[in-house]
C-alpha cells in the first residue's frame, strides 16, 4: 500500500469513508478537561478498514485500525472507559504497512488526538523494524528520542520502546548467549542455582523455576520470568554464592561478578523506565528508583543518560558482533 497521487497524505477518514460499524453513542465522549494521551502502536498485520469515533463537532477522535470486528469493538470500549475514568487512553494499532504509509498513520492519529484537545507527549511502540523505520522517518531518518510534533512544529514528541518488551527480549537473549569475549556475562550462574536448589525442600529463591531458565517458546512470550530474572532475589544469591564459591559451592561462582553486575544494571534500568504503577515504590521497601519522576534534575534522568548508556556500550566493545544484543 503505497502512498501516491495528490492527497496521498490524506488517510481516510469519517467523511469519505463507508464505515462498516459506525459508533452513534460516541459523540459526547470528548471532554475539555482530559488532554493528555498517550498512543502505543505495536504489532504488524493488514489494515482492512478504520473506525473512527467522533465528537459532536464530527470531528475525527480516535481511529481504531483492525481487521477483526471484536478487535474494533474492544478498542472503542477500552478509549471509552479511559476518558470515563479520567485515565490516558492506550490503544494497540496493528499496521502492515510500507514505511512510509505507517509513518503516515501515526502522523495523521496524533493529529486527530490534537485536534480533539489531546495533548500527546510520548509515542510507545514495540521493536519490530516497521516500527522502528516509521520513527525513524518522523525523526527526518536520524535515530533520537524525540522528533517535531505533527500537529503543532513548534513541540517535540517523546518517542520510546516499550520497556516490558525489552526486558522480555533482553531476558531471552541473556538466556541463549553468553556476552563478553571471555563469556564473562552469562546465565549460567543462575542455572547452577536452579540445579542447586532445584530438589530442595527450602529454597534460597522460592520463585525461580524451570520455565525461568530454561523456557519452552510459548513462555519467553511473558515478561514476568525475565523481570524476575533480574529481581534483588536473584542477584543478592548469585552474590551470597560468590562468597561461598569454593565451600558450599562452586569453585566458578569466583567470576560471577560482570554477571551481576549486568543483572543489576538491567534490574534499575527496568525499575525506572517502568511507569506502569506511580505507587509501586511504595511497595517496594521504598525503593527510589521506583518512584515516579517529578523533578527535571532526578539524578535517575543523569543516570539513564550516561551511566546506562556508557555501561551498554563498555559492554558492546567487550563483546564480539554474535555475542551481543541482536
Amino acid at each position: 500500500m503505497e502512498a501516491s497521487g495528490p492527497n496521498a497524505d490524506e488517510l481516510p477518514t469519517s467523511e469519505n469513508t463507508n464505515l462498516s460499524e459506525p459508533v452513534q453513542e460516541s459523540s459526547s465522549l470528548v471532554s475539555g478537561n482530559h488532554d493528555v494521551g498517550l498512543l502505543a502502536m505495536t504489532g504488524l498485520a493488514v489494515v482492512s478498514n478504520l473506525t473512527c469515533i467522533q465528537d459532536a463537532n464530527k470531528q475525527d477522535v480516535l481511529i481504531v485500525v483492525g481487521a477483526r470486528k471484536s478487535v474494533r469493538k474492544k478498542l472503542i470500549l477500552s478509549y471509552k472507559r479511559s476518558v470515563k475514568t479520567r485515565t490516558a487512553p492506550s490503544s494497540r494499532y496493528r499496521l502492515g504497512v510500507l514505511l512510509q504509509r505507517a509513518a503516515l498513520v501515526i502522523r495523521h492519529v496524533l493529529k486527530k488526538a490534537a485536534d480533539a484537545g489531546f495533548d500527546v507527549v510520548r509515542l510507545v511502540t514495540d521493536y519490530h523494524k516497521i516500527n522502528v523505520a516509521a520513527l525513524d522517518i518522523m525523526c527526518n531518518d536520524e535515530a533520537a528520542i524525540r522528533a517535531p510534533h505533527p500537529a503543532d512544529s513548534s513541540k517535540e514528541i517523546h518517542l520510546s520502546f516499550y520497556q516490558s518488551l525489552i526486558i522480555k527480549n533482553v531476558g531471552s537473549q541473556f538466556l541463549a548467549k553468553d556476552f563478553c569475549r571471555n563469556k564473562q556475562v552469562s546465565t549460567k550462574f543462575v542455572k547452577e542455582l536452579y540445579r542447586m536448589q532445584k530438589h530442595s525442600s527450602i529454597r534460597m529463591v522460592r520463585f525461580l523455576t524451570r520455565k525461568h531458565v530454561y523456557p519452552l517458546n510459548i513462555e519467553k512470550m511473558s515478561v514476568r520470568p525475565a523481570v524476575q530474572l533480574f529481581s534483588a532475589a536473584v542477584t543478592t544469591t548469585v552474590s551470597y554464592l560468590k562468597d561461598q564459591a569454593g565451600h558450599t559451592c562452586d569453585l566458578e561462582f569466583t567470576s560471577v561478578g560482570p554477571t551481576i553486575e549486568f543483572m543489576k544494571t538491567m534490574q534499575k534500568w527496568f525499575t525506572i523506565m517502568d511507569v506502569s504503577n506511580f505507587q509501586k515504590y511504595i511497595h517496594c521497601s521504598n525503593n527510589e528508583d521506583a518512584r515516579p519522576f517529578t523533578d527535571v534534575e532526578d539524578p535517575r534522568l543523569e543516570w539513564l543518560k550516561t551511566v546506562f548508556l556508557d555501561y551498554i556500550e563498555d559492554l558492546k566493545n567487550a563483546s564480539l558482533a554474535g555475542n551481543f544484543f541482536q
